[in-house]
């Protein structure tokens, strides 16, 4: 309850010091956010939470249902062609990426959507987009049902996505790989 009181008022904070950017909205706009507030205790935990998915879906490796793999255009060599494996269990889905020409096996997605799954901060059935925004701050973008948190690391950008049924958290989304600093740069 305090954490969540501490954040509203960090988010009152930023959106003072953001209201003089010309058509910024940081109660909208996660970019907008950061830069009225810079770095917070909002960007540690998205990361932690990005890692949590990672050592949750690891953890999981192996133990679902292997579906046929799927196959994508490989983000840095066009010419070659990846393979996407996802494991399935009741009400999780994870899947990994065999990058063309190797032989690793990387994380690629994790979805959530069962109600007993010990997801720390956040319950399926229970969780309301106040109570997210109120940890990891505002999302990046927000549609209808959906708020997406863009995390970035490292190599690129991971992203977080809240799907919410009947104002009540029903899936969370992982996505490692969305972007790397090469594709980023080439952008710009």
């Amino acid at each position: 309850m305090l954490r969540a009181a501490a954040a509203g008022f960090l988010l009152t904070i930023g959106a003072a010091h953001a209201a003089d950017k010309e058509g910024c909205d940081p109660s909208l706009d996660q970019d907008c956010f950061a830069q009225a507030r810079g770095p917070s205790v909002f960007d540690e935990e998205r990361i932690r939470y990005v890692a949590y998915g990672e050592g949750f879906a690891n953890a999981l490796a192996g133990s679902g249902k292997a579906q046929a793999p799927t196959k994508q255009r490989n983000k840095h060599d066009p010419g070659q062609m990846d393979e996407i494996v996802t494991e399935k269990l009741p009400g999780i889905d994870i899947a990994w990426l065999h990058p063309a020409k190797s032989k690793a096996r990387l994380l690629y997605s994790l979805a959530v959507t069962r109600r007993n799954a010990r997801l720390p901060l956040f319950a399926i059935g229970v969780t309301t987009a106040e109570e997210i925004i109120g940890l990891l701050g505002p999302p990046a973008s927000r549609e209808k049902n959906d708020l997406r948190y863009d995390v970035p690391n490292q190599a690129g950008t991971d992203r977080l996505v809240f799907r919410l049924a009947k104002g009540k958290l029903s899936r969370v989304h992982w996505e490692w790989f969305r972007t790397s600093r090469r594709r980023e740069s080439r952008r710009r």
